[in-house]
C-alpha cells in the first residue's frame, strides 16, 4: 500500500515520529523528560538519541553519522553542522535507523 503524509495525519492512532532538538543546555532533556512521562509516547532512540546522531563522546564526537561530519573538519565549526556535511552513504545510515526502530 502506498501511504502518502495526508493518510498518516488522518489517521491519528498510527506512530507519529517527532525529533526535539536543540542546543546544549536548551531545554531538550527536560522536553524529552515531560513527554517521556506520557503513557502513549515512546522514544527508540534512548539515551536522547545520543546513539542514533552519533555525538558521542558529546565534546568531540566521532560515532556515525554526526562525529564523522564533526571530525571532516577537525572540530573548527565547533557543533555547527549543514546538510551538505552528510553524505549520501550518512544520510542512509539516519534512514535505517529509523527503519530499525520500526517506527
Amino acid at each position: 500500500m502506498n501511504r502518502t503524509l495526508d493518510d498518516r495525519i488522518i489517521n491519528p492512532m498510527e506512530p507519529k515520529l517527532l525529533f526535539v532538538t536543540g542546543m546544549q543546555k536548551s531545554g531538550t532533556s527536560l522536553l524529552n523528560r515531560v513527554l517521556m512521562a506520557q503513557d502513549f509516547i515512546t522514544n527508540p532512540f534512548l539515551p536522547e538519541g545520543k546513539f542514533f546522531w552519533g555525538d558521542d563522546p558529546v565534546n568531540s564526537p566521532t560515532s556515525a553519522p554526526c562525529g564523522t561530519a564533526y571530525q571532516s573538519h577537525d572540530g573548527q565549526r565547533g557543533h555547527q553542522m549543514l546538510a551538505s556535511d552528510y553524505s549520501t552513504e550518512q544520510q542512509d545510515l539516519l534512514i535505517s535507523k529509523i527503519k530499525e526502530a520500526a517506527i
